[in-house]
């Protein structure tokens, strides 16, 4: 039996381990004739073999501690400013004595572990500072996007039944729907109530007691859908990432990512985490290269994650010298191989970084390197973080075979808030937990190489 192919599009060596494959297969048919082709694997006792070392090698102890706990943690042995916004800077004395104030509140209303608060708050301190407050109190947040069309709130609200609602002020009492509401004064921070003018949408729900925040996403169908992430994932993930870009005390960040995007709780939370400074970008200054130019410069900043469409806008402007020695962090897109280029040469590190939702934030990340060739890959996974390439009916697929990806690991989300047939049909059991864990199918089209890197193809076709 012989393998012959172009050239130009299969290396020796791939040639060889498909027919390598390809005999596999053949001495299975030979051995039970009768067994039904889905029931037979590509993947060779070698494969077999790598495929478990490799997903081993993610494999992480983390210290044993809350996610309250390691965020105060950071507060505390951090130096300097722990936020800046437009109003200026917030010092870490100054952070943990409104932390103080805005806990007692909420313990006094009864806001614990199975609660959920949304925060329909602007781009400034406030969020990070109610973020750190929540996680604190054990229980979930779940973000508000006060510049998006208020119907899209008024159905994320419909749906969550959050018990409070934190507003920036009086007038945007309206985005509460009726549900109990407080305000959070800018310069104050003190938190005060504001009078329902509306009975709320629907009786106050919950959310499983170790959910650390829930987020929308629109998907595919245009319908909010409402993401719970376990408190165990969002430490899994801060722990990881610090791990991977070696992220420390020394780092300030800028936040430019719009708050119900899930990205964003890396810029909120992974400056606080590491004991190191965030400035929060207005979304004013987001959509003007010359006033994110100008926070860069000002504050010092070490460190910027972006989508490639807004680093292709300030790669094609006077903004890129800004970006010259700064850990520069790109995903959510498709990476151009001229991004790619053009972000190695500027950077100290650059990362090309992958994650559903559904699977907190980041999964998998890529540091480039100055001469990469092509359109960058996924990378490889975080820590504690496993991938598999599936078929259709979930079989594993060998290296090299496009398939569709699930990730398993500790980075798994809980489910989908009330959609319980969503949740059953894309997060599966995971095939190597046997204490009931589960995985999650991306619907993305992917292959993993010879190296363990992974590389996204697109979203599978609609059957």
């Amino acid at each position: 039996m012989q393998c012959d192919a172009n050239p130009a599009l299969y290396t020796a060596d791939e040639l060889d381990a498909h027919l390598a494959r390809i005999l596999h297969l053949t001495e299975q048919l030979l051995a039970a004739p009768d067994r039904k082709l889905l029931q037979i694997s590509l993947l060779t006792a070698q494969a077999l073999t790598v495929q478990a070392e490799r997903q081993t090698a993610t494999r992480r102890h983390w210290p044993e501690m809350s996610l309250g706990a390691l965020l105060a943690s950071g507060l505390e042995t951090g130096k300097g400013m722990v936020v800046c916004d437009g109003l200026g800077g917030l010092t870490r004395d100054a952070f943990h004595r409104h932390q103080q104030v805005i806990m007692t509140f909420l313990n006094n209303s009864g806001i614990g572990p199975g609660k959920l608060v949304a925060l329909a708050l602007p781009r400034d301190r406030r969020m990070m500072l109610c973020v750190a407050t929540i996680a604190a109190t054990g229980a979930a947040w779940l973000p508000i996007d006060i510049e998006a069309p208020q119907n899209r709130a008024r159905l994320i609200l419909e749906d969550a039944r959050p018990a409070l609602v934190l507003l920036p002020d009086t007038d945007h009492l309206g985005w509460a729907c009726g549900y109990e509401a407080w305000c959070l004064d800018a310069f104050e921070l003190t938190p005060c109530r504001i009078a329902a003018n509306t009975k709320p949408l629907g009786k106050i729900g919950t959310v499983p007691p170790d959910t650390a925040y829930v987020t929308y996403t629109s998907g595919t169908t245009g319908r909010p859908k409402g993401v719970i992430i376990p408190r165990k994932a969002l430490l899994n993930f801060l722990h990881s990432i610090r791990e991977t870009l070696d992220f420390g005390s020394d780092e300030t960040l800028l936040a430019v990512t719009t708050w119900t995007f899930d990205i964003a709780v890396l810029e909120i939370l992974l400056p606080l985490a590491s004991g190191s400074r965030c400035v929060i970008a207005s979304s004013a200054d987001v959509r003007d290269p010359g006033r994110l130019t100008a926070l860069i410069r000002t504050h010092r900043v070490t460190a910027m994650q972006a989508t490639p469409t807004l680093w292709q806008t300030l790669f094609g402007t006077a903004a890129s010298e800004a970006l010259q020695g700064l850990l520069l962090l790109s995903g959510g897109e498709s990476m151009p191989a001229h991004l790619a280029r053009q972000m190695s040469s500027v950077g100290r590190a650059v990362y090309n970084l992958y994650g559903p939702t559904e699977t907190t934030i980041w999964s998998t990340a890529h540091r480039l390197a100055p001469d990469e060739p092509d359109t960058p890959p996924a990378g490889r996974p975080l820590a504690n973080t496993r991938l598999y390439i599936t078929d259709r009916s979930g079989g594993l697929l060998p290296d090299g075979v496009v398939g569709e990806l699930m990730i398993a690991g500790d980075g798994v989300a809980t489910g989908y808030l009330n959609r319980p047939a969503l949740t059953a049909s894309r997060f599966v059991p995971d095939p190597e937990s046997s204490t009931g864990a589960l995985a999650y199918r991306t619907g993305d089209r992917a292959a993993l190489d010879s190296r363990g890197l992974l590389s996204i193809l697109g979203r599978l076709i609609s059957r």
